[in-house]
């Protein structure tokens, strides 16, 4: 198997979904909340997202780790962190 074919890491895939998370903070405009993003925050009580920007964001994680995540996953996991293990 090459490089570019292996599994990422389980930090490869927290460092992604904290910068997906970042863009689209910054796309939205809530300036406030990146300082509050970290691999624990909620992403409803700490960084504001409605459910329609969880939906944006797990698209946007899984073109960027290149992995389909189950759709309820944006419901049960409410963290960078709990997406990440799933």
């Amino acid at each position: 198997m090459s490089e570019s074919q292996q599994t990422p890491s389980l930090e490869q895939i927290r460092e992604q979904i904290l910068q997906v998370t970042r863009d689209l903070l910054k796309e939205l405009g809530a300036h406030e909340a990146l300082g509050r993003l970290h691999l624990q925050a909620s992403f409803e009580e700490d960084l504001g997202l409605k459910s329609f920007d969880l939906v944006e964001l797990l698209i946007r994680v899984e073109t960027a780790v290149g992995v389909k995540l189950p759709d309820h996953i944006a419901e049960q996991a409410g963290t960078p962190a709990e997406w990440a293990a799933v």
